[in-house]
């Protein structure tokens, strides 16, 4: 039985991490690794694996598996996933999906997540136009030091009702979600 558990935890410790080809990979995603979902589904995508290899190109497969990371919290799989969606990439566009998806991804700090999901408030794109919101997220990405959302923030001024509304909510989300994507620099 111990011997059973070791093997089990061996097992369970395949991790994206230590995945040297994209059969390995895909054993760490079958797993549950989010990271390694997030890879498979992008080689899926790209048809190719992150060493050049060659992998069979299929959309179907990379839906899969990134939508798996994507519901699992991976904010880099939620942002892959919204701009196929966005775009129309390997999915029928859908801009209520990727909306979601880019909403998903900026309350976990991913700054690109963030201009978008603010762009898409602030033009009403897949989701109900909202100037406050727009604010809020663009002003967050802003932080973050994303010169796209630092322009879409002097936009969405001159369309805001109640600035200090506004300026409330995205204080109300430094505190809520974080100034900072936590996976970013994450080498250093």
């Amino acid at each position: 039985m111990k011997r059973f558990a070791i093997v089990w935890w061996l097992l369970f410790l395949v991790t994206s991490a230590y995945a040297t080809d994209f059969e390995d990979m895909k054993l760490a995603a079958e797993n549950g690794d989010h990271a390694a979902q997030l890879i498979v589904g992008l080689s899926y995508y790209f048809g190719e694996y992150r060493d050049g290899s060659p992998v069979p190109k299929d959309d179907d497969l990379a839906v899969k598996w990134l939508t798996n990371a994507a519901q699992g919290g991976d904010s880099y799989s939620q942002f892959h996933l919204a701009g196929m969606y966005h775009d129309g990439l390997g999915v029928e566009t859908d801009k209520r999906l990727a909306a979601k998806w880019y909403l998903e991804s900026a309350k976990r700090g991913n700054t690109k997540a963030r201009t978008n999901i603010a762009e898409y408030y602030f033009y009403g794109t897949g989701i109900e136009q909202d100037f406050e919101e727009a604010y809020a997220w663009a002003t967050l990405a802003s932080y973050q030091g994303n010169e796209n959302a630092e322009i879409l923030v002097s936009k969405v001024i001159a369309e805001l009702v109640d600035r200090e509304k506004a300026d409330a909510k995205a204080v109300e989300y430094f505190e809520k979600y974080g100034a900072i994507d936590p996976h970013e620099n994450r080498n250093e």
